[in-house]
Formats: structure tokens, C-alpha cells, sequence
């Protein structure tokens, strides 16, 4: 599975996103990845701080 697969899983199953807070995640970050990588301070405001907060960020395995 590549990173960018993982990355919509990610999103599409992280409770109180979703479908619309994973729209506008996508939309404002461009891809599933970079709002992955985003912090919480940035996905608060789109998605709310429980949403935000539910899914701490996952290391990235070395390529």
C-alpha cells in the first residue's frame, strides 16, 4: 500500500472527520498526505479539536 493510500485510509477512518471534514482537509491541504502531516493546529479550525486531536500523528517508515 503506497503512503498516499494510507494516508485516505487515515483520513476517511479517523473518528468525527468525516466525509465533509475529510473534503475540506483535502481541499485545503491539496492531498491526503500533506493533511496528514499537518498539525492540529492547523486541521483544528476545519475539522474541530476533537477531530483534530483524534489520530496523533504516525511515524514514516524509512524507503
Amino acid at each position: 500500500m503506497s503512503d498516499s493510500t494510507g494516508d485516505w485510509l487515515l483520513l476517511a477512518l479517523t473518528p468525527g472527520i468525516g466525509p465533509v471534514g475529510f473534503l475540506k482537509l483535502i481541499a485545503s491541504f491539496g492531498s491526503a498526505s500533506h493533511a496528514v502531516a499537518a498539525s492540529t493546529a492547523q486541521t483544528t479550525p476545519l475539522i474541530g479539536q476533537q477531530a483534530a486531536q483524534a489520530t496523533p500523528p504516525l511515524p514514516r517508515a524509512a524507503a
